[in-house]
C-alpha cells in the first residue's frame, strides 16, 4: 500500500480542484497496480466540509476507480467531522481496505480506543462491508495514560470487542 496522507491547500480549495485530484489519483493508481502496490488517501476532517454543497471526500470516492484507488478511513476524523462511517460504507461499499481506529473525546481530542466517544462495535460489525483488510491503531496524543498505558488499554478494548 501507499497512501497519500492529505492534499495540498491547491488541490482541495474547490471542488475543480477535487475532481482534478480524483483524476490523478486514478493515474497514481494505475501506475502503482502496475508495480504491485495498492494506492490510497487518508482523511482528515477537512475533506468532510462542504464547498459549495458537495462533500469533497464524496467527489473523491465517487470519481476514482475502485480497482486503482482504496482510501484508509481515520474513522476518529470522519466523526469529529459530523460524518457516520457507517453511512460511507454503505453508500461506498468496498471502498475503505484500510482503517485508523482512532477514538475521540468528548471535546474532540485524542482519547484511548474505547475511552473515547466511537462506539467501534457496530462500526467492526460492518468490516465486510467497507472492504477492510488491516487497521492501525492510533494514538496521536496520550492525554490520560502514558504512550505505553494508552496502547495496552487499547489493545484489551479491540480484543474485548472481537469476542
Amino acid at each position: 500500500y501507499l497512501f497519500l496522507p492529505s492534499l495540498p491547500q491547491d488541490w482541495s480549495n474547490s471542488t475543480d480542484s477535487y475532481q482534478r485530484t480524483a483524476d490523478y489519483f486514478n493515474k497514481v493508481g494505475e501506475k502503482c497496480k502496475k508495480a504491485g502496490l495498492t494506492f490510497g488517501f487518508h482523511n482528515h476532517q477537512i475533506e468532510f466540509k462542504e464547498i459549495n454543497g458537495r462533500v469533497p471526500y464524496d467527489i473523491l470516492v465517487e470519481n476514482t476507480d475502485a480497482g486503482l484507488v482504496t482510501f484508509e478511513l481515520d474513522l476518529a476524523w470522519i466523526t469529529a467531522a459530523g460524518k457516520d462511517p457507517l453511512a460511507y460504507f454503505s453508500k461506498y461499499p468496498g471502498r475503505f481496505q484500510v482503517w485508523h481506529m482512532k477514538d475521540l473525546s468528548p471535546e474532540l481530542h485524542d482519547a484511548t480506543l474505547g475511552e473515547g466517544i466511537i462506539d467501534f462495535k457496530p462500526i467492526l460489525a460492518q468490516a465486510k462491508t467497507a472492504g477492510m483488510k488491516y487497521w492501525f491503531l492510533e494514538q496521536d496524543n496520550c492525554l490520560t495514560h502514558t504512550p505505553m498505558e494508552s496502547i495496552r488499554i487499547s489493545r484489551d478494548y479491540y480484543l474485548k470487542l472481537l469476542k
